[in-house]
């Protein structure tokens, strides 16, 4: 979710814009799509999935602590403070 390595017990902060386009529609496994026109005039259908507020605090209780998060009008912000005994991000990577 960062693009920084956490260090185990730092505190961090992510901030997203989710998208203000429309939905074009939605199918049984309940993903999103958005129509987007590129430069040429071509348009295309994209999958487009934004996390719930529910979502982000479980995705990161594994990692993190004190799991903060905030919808804004245009972004969500989500603070946490990485686990002690979490491994850092990276390690172990080949």
């Amino acid at each position: 979710m960062t693009t920084t390595r956490d260090v185990p017990g730092s505190t961090s902060a992510c901030m997203r814009s989710p998208s203000v386009s429309p939905t074009s529609g939605h199918d049984s496994e309940g993903n999103t799509y958005q129509i987007r026109r590129l430069k040429d005039g071509s348009e295309h259908e994209v999958l487009k999935n934004f996390p719930s507020e529910a979502e982000l605090p479980d995705t990161l209780s594994g990692h993190a602590t004190d799991i903060n998060v905030r919808f804004l009008q245009y972004y969500w912000i989500v603070e946490y403070r990485t686990r002690r005994d979490a491994e850092p991000a990276g390690a172990g990577d080949a």
